[in-house]
C-alpha cells in the first residue's frame, strides 16, 4: 500500500473519530435537553411543607426551604366575576373567558425580607408556559418586597379553560435578601450563614382551578 493511500486511510478515520464525537455530544445534548423539558414539566409537583385545603380551590399553603417555614400563601376563591374596581385585567375577555377569579395574599414568615425575583405560568390543559421578570411582578403585585411579619396582597388572578376544567400552575422563585438582622429561626441563620452572604432562593407556587 503506497504512503498516499496510508496518509489518505488515517485522515479518513480521524474524520470519523470527529464525528462520532460530535455525534455522541449532540445525542448527550438532546437527552439532557428531554430530561430537563420533564423536569420543568413536572414542577407542579413541588409540594409545600404544610397545606392547609379549605375546599377544592382554596387553602393556604406553608412554603420553606429546607422544612424551614418562611412564606404563608393565602388563596380565596371569589366566583365567576373579577373583584371592583376591574384592575390587572388587560388580557382578559369577557366574551372569550370563562374564567374563575382568585385574590391571593403572601405573608412572610421570617425576620428577613423576602423578594419575588420572576414567575412562570403553566397552564395544565395545553401546556402552556409563560415567563415573567420583575418588571411584570412589581406591575401586578406593586411591590415584589415582603418585609419582616409583612403580607401583600394580589387580587383578580384568573383562569380559564376550553374543557371542563384546568389548573395554572404559578411557579414563583424568592429570595431571601441580605439583613443585618438575625433570625429567631436556628437553622434559617444556620442556612444564611453556611451562604456567604448571598441571597438564599426558594420556589413556591400557587394554584388555581378552574372548573366550567
Amino acid at each position: 500500500m503506497s504512503a498516499m493511500n496510508l496518509k489518505s486511510r488515517s485522515k479518513n478515520q480521524l474524520w470519523v473519530k470527529v464525528f462520532s464525537i460530535f455525534f455522541c455530544i449532540a445525542i448527550i445534548a438532546s437527552l439532557f435537553l428531554y430530561i430537563s423539558n420533564n423536569f420543568i414539566q413536572r414542577s407542579e409537583n413541588l409540594a409545600p411543607n404544610e397545606v392547609f385545603q379549605k375546599n377544592t380551590r382554596e387553602y393556604v399553603g406553608i412554603w420553606g426551604l429546607d422544612q424551614i417555614d418562611i412564606l404563608e400563601v393565602t388563596l380565596v376563591y371569589h366566583g365567576k366575576r373579577p373583584e371592583l374596581p376591574f384592575e390587572n385585567l388587560s388580557s382578559f375577555d369577557e366574551k372569550k373567558h370563562n374564567a374563575d377569579f382568585y385574590s391571593c395574599s403572601l405573608r412572610n414568615l421570617t425576620e428577613f425580607p423576602i423578594n419575588l425575583s420572576s414567575a412562570e405560568f403553566f397552564s395544565e390543559k395545553g401546556e402552556r408556559r409563560i415567563n415573567r421578570g420583575l418588571t411584570y411582578l412589581k406591575k401586578k403585585w406593586s411591590s415584589t418586597i415582603i418585609e419582616p411579619g409583612q403580607t401583600i396582597h394580589r387580587r383578580n388572578l384568573w383562569v380559564w379553560g376550553e374543557r371542563d376544567d384546568n389548573r395554572l400552575i404559578i411557579t414563583y422563585q424568592a429570595q431571601i435578601l441580605n439583613s443585618p438582622n438575625t433570625s429567631s429561626i436556628k437553622e434559617l441563620s444556620e442556612r444564611i450563614a453556611q451562604n456567604k452572604g448571598q441571597s438564599l432562593t426558594f420556589p413556591f407556587q400557587v394554584i388555581l382551578q378552574f372548573f366550567r
